[in-house]
């Protein structure tokens, strides 16, 4: 089969198929998708860029997150968007490519953080900040996750920003999720072991535990590293990272856990994400959409 290569103007490469055929259950058409024959999603593969020489020092887990982030930026930001920005070292690229933008395309955007970090990284940039009081609808919010499972549901708070995360995706009309290739998972719990983050009222955090025992598992209060005490959230709530043993129904669980007196928010995230971004440790970017 032959390929076309292209160049983009910010230096990255893209290998478009030309004809179709099936390789490894995907079918590979024209356009650049590649479809799974066996399920209702399809992925598209973007191949190496041609990364800069700073970039070429880059470990290769941050070559895969930074092409995911500029992957998602670029195709889904556009001038005078409002735009929900994530928290995480992923997210991190995403802010930088959007300043970039700003600067070489004049693009006029605000951006909502979901964080302190973020907010302070939005200033740093030079972008523009707004909030849901000015701007209750977003275009689209672009975020990191901790795992995605096959059907687009994720568990996000490992950073301890999931109340705000989930305030910001569910206002925006186009949820996308940038993350490198350990994040994509068959079922959640597959690579993500720690749990799911879960915030709580301080003086709640013995009886969620409690409630929490009876469904199944081991809920562990999250400690701090640099502080004596327990990790804090920007809202002045606890984290449990509740460590389930079998892959659930989770939009019952989900429910469950949030009727709990004293719960604020669970690092559940269902039926919002729709596409994801999954960098690679050469580069390359394989994109995850759900069918609809």
């Amino acid at each position: 089969m032959d390929e076309m290569f292209t160049k983009a103007s910010n230096g990255f490469r893209e290998i478009r198929a030309v004809g179709v055929h099936v390789k490894n259950g995907f079918r590979i058409c024209t356009n650049g998708v590649s479809q799974d024959v066996n399920s209702s999603h399809f992925k598209t593969r973007y191949h190496p860029p041609f990364l800069p020489e700073s970039e070429s020092k880059l470990q290769p887990i941050e070559v895969g997150k930074k092409s995911a982030a500029w992957k998602a930026v670029d195709h889904h930001v556009m001038d005078n968007f409002i735009v929900g920005v994530g928290s995480g070292s992923t997210a991190v690229y995403a802010m930088e490519r959007l300043a970039l933008r700003v600067k070489e395309e004049g693009l006029k955007i605000l951006c909502v953080p979901t964080s302190f970090q973020s907010r302070q990284i939005v200033k740093q940039l030079g972008l523009s900040l707004t909030d849901l009081e000015e701007h209750p609808q977003v275009d689209v919010a672009i975020d990191g996750a901790d795992e995605v499972d096959y059907n687009m549901t994720l568990i996000k708070g490992g950073g301890g920003c999931l109340t705000q995360e989930k305030i910001v995706s569910s206002c925006s009309q186009n949820f996308i999720v940038i993350a490198d290739h350990r994040k994509d998972s068959k079922e959640l719990g597959q690579n993500w072991t720690k749990g799911i983050p879960i915030e709580v009222i301080p003086m709640a955090f013995v009886p969620v535990q409690r409630r929490l025992e009876k469904l199944g598992g081991t809920p562990v209060l999250r400690m701090a590293i640099a502080k004596a005490g327990p990790v804090i959230t920007d809202n002045g709530n606890f984290i449990i990272d509740w460590k389930f043993s079998e892959v659930r129904e989770w939009t019952v669980i989900n429910q469950t856990i949030k009727m709990i007196p004293g719960v604020v928010e669970t690092g559940l995230f269902i039926d919002m994400a729709k596409r994801a971004y999954f960098g690679q440790e050469d580069g390359s970017v394989i994109e995850k959409e759900i069918s609809m």
